[in-house]
């Protein structure tokens, strides 16, 4: 609510909700087709309330990231419960508090770790970092795009939007989540033959240029 404003000032084309509106946020809840859950939310029990509420109350497929992964420890069976399919999208550290493993341990063994999990739980994992993991616990992919240029602040909640449109528009779901994280790393590829560092609203800034690309050589 403090922040709305703000946010609809800086975002002209963003539509937005506070969580005082709750029937807007039911409505929303309730009608979307796709749902992304947990960035900047905040490592709390009203985060993990907030995220069984999306669980009890959804009928689409939920991307949970950030906050929303953290709270997951010691939580996770909350998620077998879920009727629609769950996509993770933790990086190394977040992995290793929802498994117990080491961050150390995770590096060396990361398809196994990420297969393993994914299959447990039911869900698509997409581990973060050097050669990007994606996997439904029975396939799994390693991305070739993206590089260090990236590594900053804000990129994670980016590649989180990439997959929740991907998946809103009726992709299926780990085709969603392969193609936005091979897409938000080549645009990361392409900017950094120029740029120092790219942030995610350079990214964001690229992403209806390429989309326009890969749509005319698909068409070809």
């Amino acid at each position: 609510e403090h922040i709305q404003d703000i946010i609809s000032s800086k975002l002209s084309e963003g539509m937005t909700a506070n969580y005082k509106e709750e029937d807007r946020i039911n409505e929303l809840i309730k009608t979307s087709n796709a749902i992304g859950f947990g960035c900047g939310m905040g490592n709390n029990k009203t985060t993990l309330e907030r995220l069984q509420y999306v669980l009890n109350n959804s009928d689409c497929p939920l991307i949970i990231d950030a906050d929303g992964i953290n709270v997951l420890k010691n939580n996770i069976s909350i998620l077998k419960k879920y009727k629609n399919k769950i996509i993770i999208t933790p990086h190394l550290g977040e992995m290793s508090r929802l498994t117990g493993k080491s961050i150390s341990y995770i590096k060396e063994n990361r398809i196994d770790v990420a297969k393993e999990f994914a299959k447990k739980n039911n869900i698509i994992v997409l581990l973060k970092g050097y050669e990007t993991i994606i996997t439904d616990g029975k396939d799994a992919f390693i991305n070739p795009t993206g590089n260090s240029a990236m590594a900053n602040g804000g990129m994670g909640d980016c590649l989180l939007g990439m997959i929740t449109s991907f998946v809103g528009q009726g992709i299926e779901l780990f085709e969603a989540v392969i193609c936005a994280t091979y897409i938000h790393g080549y645009i990361g590829d392409i900017l950094s033959k120029k740029m120092y560092t790219v942030n995610a609203t350079n990214i964001i800034e690229k992403i209806s240029v390429i989309m326009k690309e890969f749509n005319i050589e698909i068409n070809l």
